[in-house]
């Protein structure tokens, strides 16, 4: 096997969070602070016959902060807003995979968000019926180290919704996710064969059952 030897990689975390609530109860918010420290980074190297071998790639610095606010505005509805924002990068030059220190890591878009809302009110049978939607934003991220090669993942938009009836242990729900029908790439590869593109999940439109036991 011609293909480099591969290591464990080592991680060492530092986080502080909070979490508040109002006192009759309508409002919470979550909040996070971290800086992580990851040597010998598992990642995977694409070569231009189509495939690709996973190495050791020195190490990286990692810091973020994250939060979730919930709200109960009205009675029987819930609002939800959460984001975050990453900055993930080399701590020292990689020179077989083209990455210099401070050369952001492949994959990890910095900002990410999303709000949602559920509705609900109760159904005829001692059932609940609730209405929920979300929207949620990603935000761009490239497929290598060096930005000036290396394929963009563009920032996208993602819209779900659904209905769902619950009555007991049953739940059914109508839900359609990618609601527009976003068609941004999640994946990239290019190769001797050509680009090889992989999208979001086109719109889906679907029906689920579930019982708790």
């Amino acid at each position: 096997d011609a293909r480099p030897n591969k290591g464990s990689d080592d991680v060492v975390s530092y986080e502080i969070g909070a979490r508040f609530a109002a006192v009759d109860g309508r409002a919470r918010l979550n909040a996070a602070v971290y800086h992580i420290d990851w040597s010998d980074m598992q990642t995977e190297k694409f070569l231009d016959c189509g495939g690709g071998f996973v190495e050791n790639a020195g190490a990286a610095d990692s810091d973020g902060i994250e939060f979730e606010l919930v709200a109960v505005p009205l009675e029987n509805v819930e609002v939800v807003v959460s984001g975050s924002y990453v900055r993930a990068e080399l701590s020292e030059d990689v020179a077989n995979l083209g990455g210099a220190s401070g050369d952001r890591l492949p994959g990890v878009p910095r900002l990410t968000a999303r709000t949602g809302l559920v509705y609900s009110f109760p159904a005829p049978g001692n059932g609940t019926i609730s209405l929920h939607a979300d929207l949620q934003y990603v935000g761009d991220s490239y497929m290598g180290f060096d930005r000036s090669t290396s394929r963009r993942l563009p920032a996208h938009w993602l819209a779900n919704a659904s209905v769902t009836f619950r009555r007991n242990s049953w739940s059914a729900a109508l839900f359609i996710d990618n609601a527009t029908d976003e068609t941004a790439a999640i994946f990239i590869n290019d190769n001797l064969l050509g680009e090889w593109q992989t999208p979001l999940r086109p719109r889906t439109v679907g029906v689920r059952l579930k019982r708790r036991f």
